[in-house]
């Protein structure tokens, strides 16, 4: 039951990262689409292979990561490492909500590998 109440929290967290987004000019939006296309095997495979505290230290060092670009002014890479982390955790995690995050995610992975070409 606890891990699909965070599936509740990951979909919050990729509405608001969505949001942030929404009004992005093009360079913008591609910053954050190649940050997604730069992290997301690395994110994907290091939190696969993690175990239970393994997976938190490795996403609270994701956050403090995207919380360092964001204060330094890049905030659309920062939000791309923000959709690895959770597109990884998705994977793990049971529940619509987190279903959701994942198929959302993927979308945006799609469209990150199509804009590098």
């Amino acid at each position: 039951m606890w891990r699909e109440a965070r599936g509740a929290i990951l979909r919050r967290e990729y509405e608001d990262t969505m949001a942030r987004m929404r009004d992005a000019d093009q360079h913008a939006r591609a910053a954050f689409l190649n940050n997604i296309n730069q992290t997301i095997e690395h994110v994907v495979a290091v939190y696969s292979a993690a175990s239970e505290s393994e997976r938190e230290a490795l996403l609270n060092d994701a956050r403090t990561s995207a919380l360092e670009m964001w204060h330094s002014g890049d905030w659309p890479s920062s939000l791309g490492l923000v959709i690895s982390c959770l597109n990884a955790e998705s994977r793990f995690t049971p529940g619509a909500d987190a279903f959701y995050v994942k198929l959302a995610t993927d979308q945006l992975i799609k469209e990150a590998a199509q804009a590098r070409g």
